[in-house]
């Protein structure tokens, strides 16, 4: 009951709302519902054309809003290694938030190896690369309410000028609570992005998908 009173005067202890959470028999990991199973997009990957070094299987962001403000961002990324030149574009893993995992998929779409990390960097270097492998990573960023009130809510493209790949998945879902305050502005996204509007036990979700995003450049 104290964890209880203790998280109804401070909603962002993030670490105390999962303990919470956790003790009442319920998961605090929201994004679960909405997780990508990475072989299906290796397999579907061998069918793909892409003109570039590397390409992105996987590109999903899972953003979830708690009733104070304070907010939640779940990232999950899949980059296959196409060419020699692939290898280091995807070679390193940046640091952000908890990492939950990071790993290098062999070729052969089983076997995986741990990244290493190097003291005082802020990034994994993944083992083991090799055209054919992947490299995955989901990492969990949270945040305290704005003074405001007001949360801005990150922009998000399906397509990258900055990594120059195709993304074979990508995908934004935010979750808010039913009737909290929130509107967003679609811009030029076309045929290609799917938007679907659901309810979850008071909780409306967000979400728009596309596939097979050509090069932004």
């Amino acid at each position: 009951e104290a964890y209880r009173t203790s998280l109804e005067l401070r909603p962002e202890q993030h670490d105390l709302r999962r303990l919470v959470a956790r003790l009442g028999g319920l998961t605090a990991d929201f994004w679960r519902p909405y997780a990508i199973d990475p072989l299906p997009e290796l397999q579907r990957s061998r069918n793909a054309s892409p003109s570039g070094h590397s390409i992105r299987l996987i590109d999903q962001t899972v953003l979830n809003v708690y009733p104070d403000g304070s907010c939640a961002n779940y990232t999950h990324e899949l980059q296959k290694v196409l060419t020699v030149a692939g290898i280091e574009e995807a070679g390193t893993v940046p640091i952000t938030g908890e990492n939950l995992e990071a790993r290098t998929i062999l070729p052969n779409g089983r076997s995986t190896l741990e990244p290493v990390r190097v003291p005082g960097k802020r990034d994994f270097t993944m083992p083991a690369l090799s055209p054919g492998a992947a490299v995955e990573y989901r990492t969990l960023e949270e945040d305290d309410a704005p003074f405001d009130r007001c949360l801005r809510y990150p922009r998000w493209y399906f397509q990258s000028p900055e990594t120059q790949e195709e993304f074979l998945l990508s995908q934004y879902v935010v979750r808010v609570p039913k009737g909290y305050p929130f509107r967003y502005a679609a811009r030029n996204l076309g045929r290609d992005v799917e938007h679907k509007q659901t309810e979850e036990e008071g909780v409306l979700v967000h979400t728009w998908t596309a596939r097979n995003m050509p090069r932004a450049l």
